[in-house]
C-alpha cells in the first residue's frame, strides 16, 4: 500500500492500452506518425508527470517546456537538436531531453517508452 493506505498505482508499460496523444500536423515533418500514451501519474498542478507513450514511423517537430527522462522499452528514433546534431536511440538506452530544447524526432521502428516530465520554472537554478 502507498501512503495512507492508498494503493500503489501500477501501469504495464508493454501491454496496457493507451489513450491517442495526437501529433498536430503542424509538427508532422513526414510520414503520418500516430501517438498514444497513459498517465502512470500526474501532478495535481499538471507540472509533473510519469507515462507510457507510444509511436509509429514518421518524423515531427517537438519543443520542450520542462526536462523529460526517457527510457526506450521497444524500437528505435533518431532524435536531432536544434544545433543539427542527431544521434540513434534503441530500446533499453535512457535520454534526458531538457528544457528549451527544441528537436526534430524522426521514428524508425515504432518505439514505446516511459518517461517522466517535469515542467521548468518552479525555481530551480539552471547552469
Amino acid at each position: 500500500m502507498g501512503a495512507m493506505g492508498t494503493p500503489i498505482p501500477v501501469l504495464d508499460v508493454m501491454t496496457d492500452d493507451l489513450e491517442p496523444w495526437p501529433i498536430a500536423d503542424a509538427q508532422v515533418i513526414a510520414g503520418r506518425p500516430r501517438a498514444a500514451s497513459r498517465d502512470l501519474y500526474r501532478a495535481p498542478d499538471d507540472r509533473t508527470w510519469i507515462a507510457v507513450w507510444t509511436c509509429t514511423a514518421g518524423s515531427f517537430r517537438s519543443e520542450y517546456a520542462g526536462d523529460e527522462a526517457i527510457y526506450l522499452v521497444l524500437g528505435r528514433v533518431r532524435i536531432t537538436d536544434q544545433d543539427g546534431r542527431s544521434a540513434t536511440y534503441r530500446a533499453g538506452q535512457a535520454i534526458l531531453i531538457r528544457a528549451g530544447s527544441r528537436c526534430a524526432w524522426e521514428i524508425e521502428e515504432p518505439v514505446r517508452m516511459l518517461f517522466h516530465y517535469r515542467a521548468a520554472g518552479d525555481g530551480e537554478q539552471r547552469s
